[in-house]
């Protein structure tokens, strides 16, 4: 996880420095064309075993992921073009409290109770920080 968030601090300013010279949406299409046309070269190239096309009945559901994928891209492209990066990846994360809530429910995760209360810490932080903006 920390290579993770390495990577996330990294690529996070270099999604600052795209949406600053040109615009949030220009810039999400152009992330998201470079990223297929990269999975598409890999896929060319990877052996053909190892490839699954996916049945008819989940075209939907992928669909629907990609959509709000795109969206969720694009938010978060507006937001950085709106504020400093720091405080936009601090909001995104705040996300965690959702995945401890559905682990629970759909997953049946144990000890939620931990995970919630370093979930809402995080908030807690989060609004912190937001607080700190004001002037």
């Amino acid at each position: 996880m920390l290579c993770v968030a390495f990577i996330y601090s990294l690529t996070s300013n270099f999604d600052k420095i795209g949406v600053q010279n040109s615009s949030p949406l220009f810039w999400s299409l152009s992330i998201t064309s470079v990223m297929t046309f990269g999975f598409l070269l890999l896929l060319r190239f990877l052996p053909q075993q190892h490839i699954a096309a996916p049945h008819t009945n989940t075209l939907g559901i992928l669909f629907l992921i990609g959509l709000f994928q795109a969206l969720g891209l694009l938010a978060h492209n507006t937001a950085l073009s709106l504020g400093p990066v720091p405080s936009v990846i601090a909001v995104k994360r705040s996300s965690i409290v959702f995945a401890v809530i559905w682990g629970f429910i759909f997953l049946q995760e144990r000890h939620v109770r931990e995970r919630l209360s370093g979930a809402l810490l995080m908030v807690i932080g989060i609004g912190i920080l937001g607080f700190g903006q004001i002037e």
